[in-house]
Formats: structure tokens, C-alpha cells, sequence
């Protein structure tokens, strides 16, 4: 396994990190396997989350084992000070350890969540009071928005960041990862296989893939950690999964810049057929009803261009502001730099997923 240096943190971390997400739908015993596995193959980082329903629990079971094998990160989705405070404490217990060497604040995609966990009674106040305690050694944050998430690490408060990050969504290479780079912060990939819809054999990108040498799955893994991320984390929900895709950082040589390239051209061209094309730039995301565009047009984009189903559409019903609340004031669209008839689009992509969903 090869390893990378998690920036500020110097924590050398596997560049294949165990994801956590799949594990509400194992046994304990299962989770347990895998942990140990992944413990052979060299892998020394598991994500793990409160709202990960199960993940921590059914990690505790095998955890405290072999503790001094892996760093443990863990998160919160609360914003305020005690709630954040009462996770932390609950995630230690869980996992039956005296510390985690990761904590973050889970999913901020707004300004608004950003200004709201950084106030004076903000989620980020429990972390840092947690690490002056002990209780964990390094603070991260994790969400979707390159452009939130470059306002946060610049505050300087943030050891660690979670980004979205893959052969589709690269946004973070404009200005995210570059700052993170200076700023010496330490960066764990997300969704290499697009919350698993490049691995549907119907998917166009896992067609595309499927033509290289090694699977889907090592390729797209082998894609992300070219652009040297510090460790892409990657569910697995079996022995065979996990085997696969710690082969991508035990045999990891980069991508040269001329696949990259063609890579990055032909997946858009699969992405880009037709004109209406969201470039997720993000100055759309000004909506008054707290509409978040660009995540909607890409869930639509998962399933109308990608050809990916179940994966989209699920993710869309958890979606409170969807695109129904959408008044048409035409706000996003007099600020869209690509002229693209948003109103339209968002309610071609609420048809297309509201009626799969039915």
C-alpha cells in the first residue's frame, strides 16, 4: 500500500481509505471482516460518521483490537456547540476509544450552515474545545460546495478537508485544491465512483472505463489519486470489493497528462451531447428559495445522460428544497455565465426524477 502525508496533520494515511457509509447495511460480523481486511491490505484509515446509521457501533465491536492500526475519522451533522459536543462524546464511546484522530463537521454546503456552525455557538467551537480536551487531534469539514468549502479553510481553522471529488466532479481543481495545497491542508477524496453510479454496468462512464486495463473501479480510484489527493476513500460492501480497490493504492501509478486529458474530454463529451449543460460554476447558487441547482441538474445528470438510475433518484427525495419551490423568478438565470434556461431544466429534471420515484 502506498501512503501519503494527510497535510498539516503529518499523518502518513493509506491513499485508499475505508468508507464507512455501506456499513448500515452489514452485519457487525461483516464490518469486522472487512476492518480486518483492510487491516492486512494495508489500509490505516476509516471514515466513519453519527449519521452513518450503524457505521460506529458496528466499528466498535472490533475496533478497540487494533486501534494503534488506524486513524479513526468521525463526524458530526449538528451545528450547534452542545449537539456537536453530546456527538463527539457519543462517537468516543461507540468506538471505545480514548480519542479519534479526525472530527469534522459533516456535510456543509451553504454559507448559510458555514456562518451558522462558526459562530460563537457553532459546531466548530465543540471541535476545538474536544481537541484542547483531547478528546480528538485534528478538526475537518466535509461537503459538496468547492466554493463553501474554500471560504472555510481560508478562516484557517480546518485541518482537514472532504471534497467531492471524481472524474465528473472537478470543480475542486479551480481554486479548492490549489488553496489546500498552500495552506498545507489535508485532503480525503469523496465519492470516487460518483455514490456508486459509475460502477452500474449501464452507466456510459463505466462503459468508457471498462475499456482500460483493470476494473471500473480501480480506474476511476486511479483517476482521483492522480491529481494527488491524499487518500480517496472508498466504500466497500464486500471482501472482494475492498481487495479490489486496495489494489488500485498498493499498484497506483498516476494517470499521465495526456490520459487525463483524454479522459476528461471524452467523459464530457458523454456528459455535454446536448447544449443545456450545467457546468456546476456554482453563480446560479443565489436562489432565494434556498434552491441548490447544481446539485439537482446533476443528480438529473446521473440519470438522463450517465444513465444511472436507483443511485439519483434516491438521493433526490431527500432533497427538502427540490425543484417544485422553484416561483421562476429568473434570479439564476440572470446570473448564469453559459445562458442556460435553468427554470426549464429544473423542472425537466423534478419530471424525470419524481417519476422513477413513483
Amino acid at each position: 500500500m502506498q501512503y501519503r502525508r494527510l497535510g498539516k496533520t503529518n499523518l502518513d494515511v493509506s491513499v485508499i481509505g475505508l468508507g464507512g457509509l455501506q456499513f448500515y447495511n452489514m452485519s457487525s460480523t461483516q464490518v469486522a471482516q472487512l476492518i480486518l481486511r483492510s487491516c492486512e491490505l494495508g489500509i490505516n484509515i476509516i471514515e466513519l460518521g453519527r449519521s452513518y446509521a450503524g457505521s460506529e457501533e458496528k466499528s466498535g465491536y472490533i475496533i478497540p483490537q487494533y486501534r494503534n492500526k488506524f486513524y479513526l475519522s468521525s463526524k458530526t451533522a449538528e451545528r450547534k456547540k452542545e449537539l456537536a459536543l453530546n456527538d463527539i462524546d457519543i462517537s468516543i464511546k461507540t468506538l471505545k476509544t480514548d480519542y479519534i484522530d479526525i472530527y469534522q463537521i459533516h456535510h456543509i454546503d451553504s454559507y448559510q450552515q458555514l456562518d451558522a456552525v462558526m459562530n460563537s455557538n457553532g459546531a466548530l467551537e465543540a471541535l476545538k474545545l474536544a481537541k484542547q480536551q483531547g478528546k480528538i487531534r485534528y478538526i475537518g469539514i466535509t461537503g459538496h460546495s468547492p466554493a463553501v468549502l474554500t471560504k472555510a479553510i481560508k478562516t484557517g481553522e480546518f485541518d482537514v478537508i472532504e471534497i467531492l471529488f471524481n472524474i465528473v466532479e472537478r470543480e475542486a481543481l479551480n481554486e479548492l485544491i490549489p488553496l489546500a495545497h498552500e495552506m498545507d491542508v489535508g485532503i480525503l477524496g469523496m465519492k470516487p465512483f460518483g455514490g456508486g453510479a459509475f460502477l452500474d454496468t449501464e452507466n456510459k462512464i463505466a462503459q468508457y472505463f471498462g475499456q482500460y486495463p483493470e476494473s471500473v473501479a480501480q480506474n476511476l480510484l486511479k483517476f482521483v489519486l492522480s491529481y494527488n489527493i491524499s487518500c480517496a476513500l472508498a466504500g466497500s460492501r464486500t471482501l472482494e470489493e475492498l481487495e479490489c480497490n486496495a489494489l488500485s493504492g498498493i499498484n497506483f501509478e498516476p494517470f499521465s497528462q495526456s490520459q487525463l486529458k483524454m479522459m476528461v474530454e471524452e467523459v464530457d463529451k458523454i456528459g455535454m451531447r446536448d447544449s443545456a449543460f450545467c457546468h456546476r460554476c456554482g453563480y446560479c447558487v443565489c436562489c432565494p428559495n434556498m434552491i441548490d441547482i447544481p446539485l439537482i441538474l446533476r443528480f438529473d445528470e446521473y440519470l438522463h445522460k450517465y444513465k444511472s438510475k436507483a443511485w439519483p433518484v434516491a438521493m433526490y427525495r431527500h432533497v427538502e428544497q427540490n425543484a417544485m419551490k422553484c416561483t421562476e423568478c429568473g434570479l439564476c438565470e440572470s446570473k448564469c455565465p453559459f445562458n442556460l434556461p435553468i427554470r426549464k431544466m429544473l423542472k425537466e429534471a423534478h419530471a424525470r426524477l419524481s417519476q422513477l420515484d413513483q
